[in-house]
């Protein structure tokens, strides 16, 4: 059975599935190395350090004396 080229919701599905597999794939190949382009490099995330707040009282303040 051949494609049938001629039919426009051929191309519309193809531009679709293209699409999505372009959208999927787009964060595991470097397509700065192979296309060549010399950019700045990609931005890494700015590391923080997170506080913590836990306010609960230890085990050992809430056990009564006879435990």
């Amino acid at each position: 059975m051949p494609f049938p080229v001629h039919d426009w919701q051929f191309w519309v599905a193809t531009l679709a599935g293209l699409a999505a597999l372009w959208w999927l794939t787009k964060g595991f190949i470097p397509w700065r190395r192979i296309l060549g382009r010399k950019g700045a490099p990609p931005r890494r995330a700015r590391s923080r350090k997170a506080t913590l707040t836990i306010s609960a009282p230890t085990r050992e303040a809430n056990q009564s004396p006879n435990e």
